[in-house]
């Protein structure tokens, strides 16, 4: 993968960061606020859409990654690794396999083990992050049943409430732009432009 130099967020997008943006912007605090299991400040924000993603990164002056930016990191360069940690999975290492009634996400930075060589965090595990492209509706891997006329777009990192087979850096999913779901997060990039 080439890329052009670029600065990632070490953490997901949390709560207490985004309702700075909410109290600013007049964007509507996520549906999943009023639960106590996603409203803790360090939490990773859940139930924001692609656009309302893409809006928090502009307001931040920075952008959401690109998928080749998100899978640069996320495999060590050149190095592609099958986890952001490594070849082999780790449970230890990601936020993931709970149940979806009980479970939920947990505070950015809990498995500092589980970091890219950049030393980015919970790039697998604890909620899918948003990417800039387009999802082709070619492929029938998504979890959406919405039949929104919003475009689809993709989803790397797999989430608190999937299997380990969502943590590999090479998987995808995609939805609508304008879905919220309780595994649904993101994080900023920003070009560097010196």
């Amino acid at each position: 993968i080439k890329v052009k130099s670029f600065f990632m967020d070490k953490f997901e997008v949390t709560n207490s960061q985004y309702a700075a943006f909410v109290k600013i912007s007049g964007y509507p605090e996520p549906p999943f606020w009023d639960s106590e299991q996603f409203s803790g400040a360090h939490l990773p924000v859940v139930g924001v859409s692609w656009l309302e993603a893409k809006a928090f990164c502009f307001w931040a002056k920075k952008r959401l990654p690109t998928e080749a930016e998100w899978s640069y990191v996320a495999k060590g360069g050149l190095r592609d690794r099958v986890y952001p940690w490594g070849m082999k999975l780790k449970q230890r290492n990601a936020i993931f396999g709970l149940d979806l009634i009980s479970g939920g996400p947990k505070a950015v930075g809990r498995r500092p083990q589980g970091a890219s060589m950049h030393g980015v965090e919970d790039l697998a595990g604890n909620v899918w992050e948003w990417v800039q492209e387009k999802y082709k509706k070619t492929n029938k891997k998504t979890f959406s049943t919405n039949k929104s006329k919003s475009k689809m777009r993709v989803l790397k990192g797999g989430s608190w409430a999937n299997g380990s087979w969502a943590l590999k850096n090479f998987n995808r999913t995609g939805d609508f732009e304008d879905r919220k779901l309780p595994v649904y997060g993101f994080r900023c990039v920003k070009s560097n432009t010196n």
